[in-house]
C-alpha cells in the first residue's frame, strides 16, 4: 500500500496536476479537495472494517471459538 505522500505524488502526476501554475488554481483547488474526500473515504472505509473485524474477533473470544 503506498503511503499518503506517494499516492498524491502518484495522483498529481496522473491527473497533470501542478500546483504552481496558478492560472489553473481554482482546477487544482478542487482537484486537490477531490483528492482529499477521496482519501477521507478511504480511510473511513477502512476503520469501519476494522471495526468489524475487532467485533467478530471479541464475539469468537467471547464464545471460546466455536
Amino acid at each position: 500500500m503506498l503511503s499518503i505522500v506517494d499516492y498524491i505524488a502518484k495522483r498529481k502526476k496522473e491527473d497533470g496536476l501542478n500546483e504552481f501554475n496558478y492560472q489553473a488554481k481554482a482546477e487544482n483547488t478542487s482537484i486537490c479537495v477531490i483528492m482529499c474526500l477521496s482519501i477521507s473515504t478511504i480511510i473511513l472505509l477502512k476503520v469501519h472494517q476494522m471495526k468489524k473485524h475487532i467485533s467478530s474477533l471479541r464475539s469468537l473470544r467471547s464464545t471460546g471459538g466455536s
